[in-house]
């Protein structure tokens, strides 16, 4: 994100001992939690979420094992590896779910507009 400004908020500034404040003059302050880990936090910690219960869900009902033996009978995959590749997989989709539901309800910049 280069390029761009932080975010930041006004507030009313609150009477303090220091000289170069003045009451009642507005005063910026960066916004908190910052844009970046907002959507971080908004993307990837859903998106885990998701794909911890759709492995779980989905796993419940199909063995790695006799999946691989159908799909990718050639290949030498264990369970875990299979339990691993399903859980990347799921993450992926909840990845992708979560970044465009991130996108389509963005404020976006006040310069765009």
């Amino acid at each position: 994100m280069t390029g761009r400004q932080p975010h930041v908020m006004t507030e009313p500034a609150q009477h303090s001992e220091q000289a170069d404040e003045t009451p009642g003059v507005e005063r910026e302050r960066p916004v908190f939690p910052p844009r970046t880990l907002r959507f971080y936090g908004g993307t990837l910690w859903p998106s885990f979420l998701t794909a911890a219960i759709a492995s779980i869900v989905f796993f419940a009902a199909i063995d790695p094992a006799t999946l691989h033996l159908q799909t990718l009978p050639g290949w030498e995959i264990g369970r875990m590896t299979g339990y691993t590749i399903g859980f990347f997989m799921f993450w992926a989709v909840g990845l992708g779910s979560s970044l465009l539901t991130y996108f389509l309800t963005s404020e976006g910049n006040a310069e765009t507009r």
